[in-house]
């Protein structure tokens, strides 16, 4: 179980006011809101990245991996280099995961091109093999599928599924995405949790979800 008390303010904007909630470990939480709602930055905070009201940082429960949706891997450094830059940081090897996804994302014909050189989509596949190369225990995950085509999409959700007792956290504006990958859903608005469907049994019904996604217009 994972357990939070969240109060965050920017300069010019309080966000976040004693923003409680918990989550299951292994289970797949998506954040849902329109632009601004504070996604982005909740994410940021669980990371330990931004700091809390008192100062002080989220330290995540686990070994953690934020993937903004920048992508955030390094200029001019091909995906093979990524992967042996990880590989000598974490002692040699990579887990069996990494040359799954490598075949299932299709990512071979690429692997040596400087990442700064790929496509939105190439470059989001890398990133999310990046990410699985370091084996996160808690992944957070910025709009994963925003550059990702239904195929791609599809084959990271069943990557993503297959990893035991991960926690993932992930935003997202797709509705259909969100119905069908994730385990629980949370609305935010004005940095509030307007509609959270663990009240409906962690039920993540696409009528329903469309419906509370509306009130925050």
């Amino acid at each position: 179980m994972i357990r939070y008390n969240i109060s965050f303010s920017y300069p010019k904007c309080r966000l976040f006011e004693n923003l409680q909630f918990e989550y299951e470990s292994g289970q797949v939480i998506s954040l849902c809101g329109h632009n601004g709602a504070g996604k982005t930055t909740l994410l940021k905070i669980l990371a330990g990245i931004l700091p809390l009201e008192d100062g002080k940082f989220i330290k995540p429960p686990a070994k953690c991996w934020l993937l903004p949706s920048t992508g955030g891997l390094i200029g001019g450094l091909s995906l093979a280099a990524h992967l042996e830059l990880t590989k000598t940081v974490g002692g040699g090897k990579l887990p069996g995961i990494t040359e799954q996804a490598i075949q299932l994302l299709e990512t071979e014909r690429f692997m040596n091109t400087p990442v700064d050189s790929l496509s939105s989509g190439q470059y989001a596949k890398a990133a999310i093999i990046i990410m699985l190369a370091n084996f996160p225990q808690l992944l957070l995950l910025d709009e994963p599928f925003a550059f990702l085509d239904p195929k791609a999409s599809n084959r990271v959700c069943t990557l993503l599924k297959s990893l035991e007792e991960v926690t993932i956290i992930f935003s997202s504006h797709d509705l259909h995405r969100v119905e069908s990958f994730a385990d629980r859903c949370q609305i935010i608005k004005e940095g509030a949790i307007l509609w959270d469907s663990a009240s409906n049994g962690n039920n993540v019904d696409l009528d329903i979800l469309q419906v509370a996604y509306d009130e925050n217009s």
